[in-house]
């Protein structure tokens, strides 16, 4: 709303005046702006989120699951790549 009230503004003040308007918009009020009633984001709640896995704890598995062998995997390893 706050984008489409404030084009509403300028073009009605552009056809009263004939002078053209810019405006700007958050881009962050626009999107809470649509989002459904309790779900706008609140200062300093912690969202509900299990453990968090390290970097790279999933690497091999997920290389695997590509195609890639146990030994590739190992010697991008020893190479440096992952």
């Amino acid at each position: 709303m706050h984008a489409y009230s404030g084009i509403l503004t300028a073009l009605l003040a552009r056809t009263a005046t004939g002078v053209g308007a810019s405006l700007e918009v958050s881009l962050f009020d626009a999107l809470t702006e649509w989002m459904p009633d309790g779900v706008e984001p609140v200062m300093g709640a912690v969202p509900a989120l299990g453990a968090v896995p390290a970097l790279g704890q999933h690497t091999d598995a997920i290389l695997e699951e590509l195609g890639m062998t146990r030994d590739a995997v190992t010697a991008w390893r020893m190479e440096g790549v992952i």
